[in-house]
């Protein structure tokens, strides 16, 4: 062994342990705070090691009571959505005399990777996390190593996960609907990343309501826009030019759908009666410029998030489990029947 890897108590590190044992940062971290959700295999394993090596527990107690550090990591916190949603955690870990520990992964993988690593070696008790990417390895990880993780608004793939969200397949779906019912058959999509699984989930709703009202898909209708404002505001430019004809557009957040207006505006369309416009998430400069759009409460969300990873780390829940909370249509001034 070499002089960085000695473990007489006081050169010991979570990061050694963990080597040591053959298991994870985090499940070493969990261990040393008595987290009820580790494998006992796994509590075994640490144990031995405290036990050879003189390990002394962190004597950061308020007598037998442990305050439990829970950590947030959300990809764009200058996302005017977030910000509730970081509310609602707050609101909920103060409730619960929680620690919270926030970064910002800038929706950047390695980024988030990063934000993981430093938390969980660090000895957070659990992570609420609203990931950057559907295949997050690092997510997947923890996942894989029982660690006590909520998914907030989006989630990985093929994964049994806890995870808290909306309905956004039924909000996307209503929305296309009510253009529908206004007359609309030739209605443009603007998709946010594929990246994330909440985008394939509002695609679906507006593809499924097409179907069911039998209008046909037309591919030259769905364009990119990536969640941002400029992006969404150069696919709809480019759409316009082609000259495809359309009455409607959906965007699938309303950062897009601003996106939209602009694009319409710059090329002498009106809204409503030119173009009908629908966004997604009701943030709150959507009521200012009257987008009708789909809402979500990012507030309860996150406060839901907060109740169900209290739930797992007191063991009251133990299999992996969804909550999915309503979204409502907002009817403004952005829409109206196709005109002709």
């Amino acid at each position: 062994m070499d002089q960085h890897d000695e473990t007489d108590g006081t050169q010991t590190t979570i990061a050694q342990i963990a080597r040591i044992a053959g298991v994870s940062i985090a499940t070493v971290s969990r261990v040393l705070n008595n987290n009820p959700t580790v494998r006992r295999e796994n509590v075994a394993k640490v144990e031995r090691v405290l036990a050879e090596h003189g390990y002394t527990r962190s004597k950061a107690r308020r007598g037998d009571y442990n305050v439990a550090t829970i950590g947030l990591i959300v990809p764009d916190i200058s996302n005017p959505w977030f910000p509730s949603l970081i509310k609602g955690v707050e609101r909920l870990t103060r409730l619960y005399e929680m620690n919270l520990v926030l970064s910002d992964s800038e929706n950047d993988a390695r980024i988030e990777a990063a934000n993981i690593a430093t938390m969980t070696s660090r000895g957070i008790d659990g992570l609420i996390l609203v990931p950057a990417h559907r295949h997050s390895e690092a997510a997947a990880r923890l996942v894989d190593d029982g660690f006590p993780l909520v998914f907030l608004d989006r989630q990985i793939d093929a994964r049994a996960v806890n995870v808290v969200t909306s309905s956004n397949a039924e909000g996307a779906y209503q929305a296309t609907k009510y253009l529908l019912s206004l007359g609309h058959r030739r209605i443009a999509y603007i998709a946010g990343n594929e990246e994330i699984d909440t985008e394939w989930k509002r695609r679906d709703g507006y593809l499924r309501a097409l179907r069911d009202a039998s209008v046909p898909k037309r591919s030259e209708l769905i364009i990119r826009g990536n969640y941002v404002l400029e992006a969404a505001r150069s696919s709809v430019s480019d759409l316009i030019r082609s000259r495809v004809p359309f009455s409607a557009i959906f965007a699938s957040d309303d950062i897009m759908a601003y996106g939209a207006q602009l694009a319409l505006s710059g090329h002498g369309l009106t809204i409503p009666d030119g173009v009908s416009l629908i966004g997604f998430d009701d943030i709150q400069y959507s009521s200012l410029v009257g987008l009708t759009t789909v809402a979500q409460s990012p507030f309860e969300l996150g406060k839901n998030a907060v109740l169900l990873l209290n739930d797992i780390l007191s063991g009251r829940v133990r299999g992996p489990k969804t909550i999915e909370l309503p979204t409502s249509m907002v009817i403004r001034e952005s829409c109206a029947p196709p005109a002709g």
